[in-house]
């Protein structure tokens, strides 16, 4: 049975794209404004770090932080071999079969829905709607399952492509 939740290597893996942007953009930007400038200026410095952080870093950070308040202790237990799902969430457990699903959609972003290389942030966030029979419906964000649609085999799984995929 795969076990999947929230965990270090899930944060690691969504906020790489921040780690790299807070150490290479002040670095490269540093040496530009010398290359250009020939001088360090401290004005022109926080006009470009305030545009950066506004629309690349806030974004980012607003999003993982909606990912995880939303799913902070879920947890989605996966068994290939007999087709059973568990998925654990406020205190709530929900046990169905592949075949209780109605429909299974996953909201990616455009270049994660093409396996293509990611141009924004955040653009490796995204979650699963799983609709069951009964009418309920399950949200699977990223930070529990990591591509949904490649670890868990269901048929008929439709991918949505979004800009930025807020989990309302």
């Amino acid at each position: 049975m795969n076990v999947f939740k929230v965990d270090s290597a899930s944060h690691f893996r969504h906020l790489w794209s921040l780690m790299v942007l807070s150490v290479i953009l002040p670095i490269v930007g540093y040496y530009l404004m010398l290359y250009k400038l020939g001088e360090f200026n401290v004005e022109a410095a926080l006009i470009v770090s305030f545009v950066v952080f506004t629309t690349l870093i806030l974004p980012l950070l607003i999003l993982h932080i909606n990912y995880y308040l939303y799913s902070k202790n879920d947890k989605f237990l996966y068994d290939e071999s007999r087709e059973i799902m568990v998925y654990e969430r406020k205190g709530m457990v929900t046990e169905f079969e592949a075949k209780n699903i109605e429909s299974v959609v996953s909201y990616k972003s455009w270049p994660l829905a093409e396996n293509r290389t990611p141009i924004f942030p955040w653009d490796v966030y995204h979650y699963t709607a799983i609709e069951l029979k009964n009418g309920s419906l399950l949200k699977v964000s990223s930070l529990v399952v990591y591509e949904f649609d490649k670890k868990v085999k269901i048929d008929g799984i439709r991918i949505r492509k979004t800009f930025y995929p807020w989990i309302g």
